[in-house]
């Protein structure tokens, strides 16, 4: 037996489509950009935002997909790596927040690629595959595991040999942010640090090199976009990019970027009022608070109650601003919702003026049947007896 790989064996063994060196590139379909700048025309596009830990990018994507939304409703989707509800996605995140703390930096590679295989599959692909215009944006994707999983013995060659099958991107956005905004960023957060929250001029460096590898081994479409300033300023940045590639996505009738984040800003002000009362419901009815985090435009939690005599339950918990509806929490949320046994989502303002309980039933999303939980929605005459007293 000779110890030369073979043509579909990468560095750890596995069956992977064979790499083309001398090209330097992978065997995959390319999009090549015209000489005017526009790409070909496509009805279905999926775009990647990319950046350090505080760079914004969570919040850049979720203005993207609701200023777009406006225009296109109900056909962009919002989704993030790594996906809590796809393959090894516990795992993940166990290993993130430091509740794994043994482990081998090609298993958590290996966790990675497989998890962004599945969100591919079961998330990704189906959003581009309905008819008409369509847009999947991710908070991180393969990027990120050049940078985060590439070691000195295992450099970003291997690491991309491991996500050759997943889903190549029509565009990259890289938020290109200074180490002391994203520290303020995070420090806004106030969340215990993940585990690659560190040596931020380190991490800089290793997303250059990656994106030089991108754009010469598999020539991505990879636009830098400079996200010190406010989030208008990122968003038009990001906008004029994608409209300058694919100008059909561009629509007269959205409004002014001012006027939309003053909205926004309104909704925001609304939401962190509710929030610390919405807790200490959950909290008062016996609701064990798990980790929290964001997915979107909702502010996301993990719960658990004990039955009586009976095992745990595992739930979510939904803050949502004004002006999004049940529909929205149906559409967005459907994959994190189809794996927990209950849910309670709160809305403030008009759209929560009784309250409602959904029973746990299948319903049918992207035209697949889902299990989704009992779903209690609570209002706002639910919560006003704990909010701050004046």
């Amino acid at each position: 037996m000779t110890s030369e790989k073979r043509g579909w064996e990468n560095d750890l063994g596995l069956l992977s489509p064979p790499w083309d060196q001398r090209a330097g590139k992978a065997v995959y379909l390319r999009h090549h950009q015209s000489e005017n700048g526009m790409m070909p025309a496509k009805e279905s596009l999926f775009i990647v935002i990319e950046g350090l830990d505080g760079s914004g990018k969570s919040s850049a994507g979720r203005a993207m997909m609701d200023y777009l939304e406006l225009a296109f409703p109900g056909r962009i989707k919002l989704t993030f790596e790594p996906n809590d509800s796809s393959c090894g996605g516990l795992y993940i995140r166990q290993v993130l927040t430091k509740r794994i703390t043994q482990f081998r930096h090609r298993t958590l590679a290996l966790a990675f690629a497989a998890n962004r295989l599945d969100h591919g599959d079961r998330i990704i692909g189906p959003a581009l595959e309905r008819p008409g215009q369509q847009m999947c944006i991710s908070d991180r994707y393969y990027l990120s595991s050049l940078v985060y999983q590439s070691m000195e013995d295992f450099p970003m060659d291997s690491v991309m040999r491991l996500n050759e099958l997943a889903r190549q991107p029509d565009l990259i956005f890289f938020l290109n942010v200074s180490n002391e905004v994203c520290l303020q960023r995070m420090q806004i957060r106030n969340q215990p640090p993940e585990l690659f929250e560190q040596n931020l001029s380190a991490t800089r460096d290793k997303f250059l090199k990656g994106i030089e590898f991108l754009r010469s081994h598999r020539q991505e479409q990879i636009v830098e976009i400079d996200g010190n300033g406010s989030p208008a300023n990122t968003l038009e940045q990001m906008l004029t990019a994608l409209w300058e590639r694919w100008p059909e996505w561009r629509n007269d009738d959205l409004p002014g970027l001012p006027a939309f984040f003053a909205q926004k800003s309104v909704e925001e002000v609304q939401l962190a009022k509710w929030q610390g009362a919405f807790e200490q419901y959950l909290k008062t009815h016996q609701y064990e608070l798990g980790d929290r985090y964001e997915q979107a435009g909702a502010m996301l939690y993990e719960l658990s109650t004990a039955l009586s005599g009976g095992p745990n339950l595992q739930g979510l918990g939904v803050l949502l601003g004004s002006s999004q509806k049940v529909e929205y929490l149906f559409a967005q949320l459907a994959d994190c919702l189809a794996t927990a046994d209950f849910a309670m989502a709160f809305f403030s303002g008009p759209t929560a003026t009784a309250p409602h309980f959904y029973q746990r039933e299948t319903t049918s999303v992207d035209g697949k049947r889902k299990l989704f939980p009992a779903i209690r929605l609570l209002t706002e005459k639910d919560l006003e007896k704990f909010l701050p007293r004046p």
